[in-house]
C-alpha cells in the first residue's frame, strides 16, 4: 500500500469515526473529524491517481 492510498484510508476511518458520534449532544467533535476524514480521503486519492 502506498502513502497516499494509506492517507485515504485512514480519511476513510476518521469519516466514519465521526459519523459514529453525530448521535452524542456536542456535534462539534464529530462533524469536526468528518471533515477531516473527507479531506484527507479525497488528498489521498487525488494524490494517488484515482481521481483523473
Amino acid at each position: 500500500m502506498r502513502l497516499y492510498e494509506l492517507i485515504a484510508f485512514i480519511g476513510l476511518v476518521v469519516f466514519f469515526i465521526g459519523a459514529m458520534g453525530v448521535e452524542s449532544a456536542d456535534l462539534f467533535i464529530p462533524f469536526l473529524l468528518i471533515i477531516i476524514g473527507a479531506l484527507l480521503l479525497a488528498f489521498g486519492a487525488w494524490k494517488s491517481g484515482y481521481l483523473k
